[in-house]
């Protein structure tokens, strides 16, 4: 399982995945800090602060956070895809407008119901005048 990882910085692709040992179901499986970091492109320390701050998906084989770590390649590559590579703005813009889109739909409903109180409220005052 190897693919090609772009540094989003200098937007240099570079090889990764030599590391990713197949296990007997035939899944390749990263089987130590060194290899999820070579995998990675990046250092162990990093690999480590990224399991730690944004949720990497590594498994421990024990509960002990000092415990040998286990990785899936697959499960890697979908992390760094929705952790590491930021959204396009458009993708921003098509979230704002749709936010828009439910509050004017939210404040039509609420202007007329409130239009219709006042057509309510006109009727009674015209009939006690």
């Amino acid at each position: 399982m190897s693919g090609t990882l772009v540094n989003i910085k200098t937007s240099q692709a570079r090889k990764f995945g030599p590391a990713a040992k197949p296990t007997e179901e035939g899944v390749a499986v990263l089987s130590s800090w060194k290899d999820i970091a070579r995998y990675l492109g990046k250092g162990v320390r990093t690999a480590q602060r990224w399991e730690r701050d944004s949720n990497l998906p590594v498994r421990r084989l024990q509960k002990s956070p000092k415990s040998a770590v286990i990785a899936v390649p697959a499960e890697i590559d979908a992390w760094v895809k929705n952790e590491l590579i930021p959204p396009r703005a458009d993708d921003f813009l098509l979230l704002e407008v749709a936010e828009l889109r439910k509050c004017i739909k939210k404040l039509r409903a609420e202007n007329r119901d409130l239009l219709e109180q006042l057509a309510v409220e006109r009727s009674k005052n015209s009939r006690v005048a």
